[in-house]
Order: structure tokens, then sequence, then C-alpha cells
């Protein structure tokens, strides 16, 4: 019954408050672009890791990776921790990831400016953390830093997430981003959640099509880019088909396997919920075929539903807030 499809949900939105839905439009079109970005880059990241660190486990001057995007494909490049770092392997993604796609090569080669500046990003983002001089960053255990240095809107930037080191569960919050100047110095570090979730894949009762949290005032009133990206970095693990966050006066939903974000205003939401239950009741009430008994125990059984629903949302939400 709660299974809300996005196409008659974007319907309902723009029938309630056109003006305000192409704002959001704008709003939800630039998080997920933004989240699409980041993910393609951890993606490959995740990829190329897996096929590079076996082959050259007992090479000893590894220093590290970098990705980004070049025309339409994803690249990664693995570099040496010499004091003039080299290119010693490489991979070409297309978007799809798919294994028949992947371009590998193991020639040697000198960094391009592109290179030398995202792992100066990394570099420098790195030492801050460690420094920690103004106690922005928190450090949790059983969990890691992915730290993904990028260029987005000509921005120079490190969008850190914070990963599991055990399997068996999503980690959201506890990720921050790092803006540069031109000159590659920092120019401000910020939380982008406050707090820190575990999602576990299947819980006690079972797995689920939704995982869901609400953000508070101060993480902002729409889902993230960072929220989208380790979504679906993890999407393989669970069977999550929606991924919804709640603030107080929007609600986000992110359709996972065939990437799309809805934003609706909650008063959008809530006539919707009371359209749907009318709608049920009209149908009810139009079936002459149905007994009254029948109808008694539907009308009963739909309303109980809805509750359920209800209570269920308002208790993950009270559980999941960053």
């Amino acid at each position: 019954m709660y299974k809300l499809f996005l196409p008659f949900l974007l319907l309902c939105a723009i029938n309630l408050n056109a003006q305000s839905t192409e704002e959001l439009n704008a709003i939800q079109k630039e998080i997920l672009a933004e989240g699409l970005f980041l993910y393609e880059l951890e993606k490959a990241a995740w990829i190329s890791t897996d096929l590079f660190m076996e082959k050259f486990k007992t090479k000893n001057n590894v220093g590290g990776y970098v990705n980004y995007h070049e025309d339409d494909r994803i690249k990664s490049v693995y570099y040496t921790s010499d004091e003039e770092p080299t290119v010693f392997a490489e991979a070409k993604f297309t978007k799809s990831f798919s294994n028949d796609s992947i371009d590998t090569s193991f020639e040697e080669r000198q960094l391009s400016k592109l290179e030398k500046n995202l792992i100066l990003l990394r570099e420098k983002t790195i030492e801050a953390l460690i420094e920690n001089k103004d106690s922005i960053f928190s450090m949790y255990s059983n969990t890691n830093f992915n730290f993904i240095p990028n260029i987005y809107n000509d921005i120079k930037r490190v969008i850190i997430l914070t990963a599991p080191l055990k399997s068996g569960n999503m980690i959201i919050g506890n990720d921050y981003e790092v803006i540069f100047t031109e000159d590659n110095e920092i120019k401000s570090a910020k939380k982008i959640h406050n707090n820190i979730i575990a999602f576990p894949f299947k819980s006690e009762e079972g797995s689920s099509e939704r995982c869901m949290h609400t953000h508070l005032e101060s993480t902002g009133p729409f889902m993230t880019a960072t929220d989208i990206c380790t979504t679906l970095l993890y999407k393989d693990f669970a069977d999550w088909e929606y991924h919804d966050v709640y603030s107080k006066d929007y609600t986000s939903i992110f359709k996972i396997n065939y990437p799309n974000l809805l934003i609706m205003t909650n008063s959008a939401m809530d006539q919707i919920y009371a359209d749907q239950e009318q709608r049920a009741n009209e149908r009810e009430a139009n079936d002459g075929e149905l007994s009254k008994k029948t109808k008694k125990e539907q009308k009963k059984k739909l309303k109980q539903l809805l509750k359920e629903k209800k209570k269920e949302e308002r208790r993950k939400r009270k559980e999941n807030k960053d």
C-alpha cells in the first residue's frame, strides 16, 4: 500500500503548487547531479583498489590514488611515493562500471597538472585532519575515512566520507567538505552531517524496501549529495528501493536502482496521504459486489496500515537523526 511511485508523487506535487515545485525541481536536479558525480569517483576507487592492490601488494613505493572524470569516463590513477611521484597504473571506467568496459594500463608516466592538484588537495586534507586544529573532525571506532579530492563547478575541494571497517551496514554522517583556494590552500572546512548513523543491511525485522533518516536543522532541509553517493555505493548489499530523508519542512525521496530524487514539502506529502485514503474509501463505496462486512473489514485494515506506517516513520525518524 505504501509503495509510493515517483511519477504519481511528482504529478501530485505539480498540481499542489506549480511555482514551488519548479524551484524544488532545480534543487533536486542539482543535488542528484552532485551525488552521482561523487558516487562515480568513489565507485571507481573501490573497483580499481580491488584490481590493483593484489597485483601490486609487494610494491613498496605505492603513494596512493586519485580519481577524476575524463570525457565520458572515470579514471583511476595510482602513483608512487617517490619524491617525484609517477603514475604506475591506471584504469578507465564507463559510468555503468561493467567489467568488460574497463581499460587498464601499467605504463609508467609523469603526472598531469590535474593529477598533481588532486594529490595535493588530498595530502593537505589529511594533514588538516591529523592536526584537527579547530576540532572539526571526529573519528569513530570501527570506521575509516575515504577522501574524494575533486573539482566541482570550478571549486577545488575534498569530500570526506566515513566508512565502516566491518561489513553488514552502511554509514550516513560524519562527512565533511574541505574547500580550497585557487592556490591550493584550505579556505574552509565543515561538517555536512553533525552526527553518524549506521544502517544495517538487514534488521531483526528482516529486510526493508526503504531506509530513512531525519535531518536536523543544522544539516539542512534536503537530502545531501553524500547521502546519495553513499546509498549508491552500498545498494548491492541491501534490498532497499528508496532512501527517504525527512526534515522540518521537506521530504526527500531517492529512488535507488533507477537513480531519481524527488523533494516535496511535508504539507504536500500529507495531502497525498489524505488523497490516497480518500480514493480507497471511494473505491469501497463504489464497489457494489462487496458486502458491508467486507467493506468494513477492508476500511479498518486500510486505516490500520496507514496508522502503522505513520507510527513506523515517526519511530525511525526519532532514531535516525543527524
